[in-house]
């Protein structure tokens, strides 16, 4: 059986080709880890950027809640209604004008309009010391 030679053409042909490919691939290979680390890096710097935005709009609105809830706390009318009737007409009144669902009032013993007993929940007990508390 005879051999077949190849000539010296085809043999630098196939190494040109062989070649060509190896650096297609390597610089391929280098551009799609370099758009990774690019776009990984906007995203992380948008991420930031968003939880800084969205934390000050978190922090904007529990201001303005501390702020409705210290001005409903101190409204002269609900602090002096004279019986349960008047205190929760007066809630009814001031409620639209907050954020809030529901308003209640309880007095010093956590007794609260609808007659429970709040002593032993968190919120009272800040609010008794003089806390607001979300």
């Amino acid at each position: 059986m005879k051999k077949k030679r190849t000539s010296i053409r085809m043999r630098i042909l196939r190494l040109s080709l062989i070649s060509v490919s190896v650096v297609i691939l390597v610089l391929t290979a280098i551009l799609i880890f370099q758009l990774d680390y690019v776009s990984t890096s906007a995203y992380k710097s948008e991420v930031q950027s968003l939880s800084v935005a969205y934390s000050s709009a978190v922090k904007s609105k529990i201001s303005t809640l501390n702020m409705q809830i210290e001005a409903t706390a101190n409204n002269d009318s609900i602090i002096t209604g004279p019986s349960a009737v008047v205190l929760k007409w007066e809630i009814d009144k001031i409620l639209p004008t907050t954020s809030f669902k529901s308003l209640g009032i309880a007095d010093e013993n956590g007794i609260n309009l609808d007659k429970e007993d709040i002593s032993d929940k968190i919120y009272f007990q800040e609010a008794l010391a003089g806390n607001t508390y979300i």
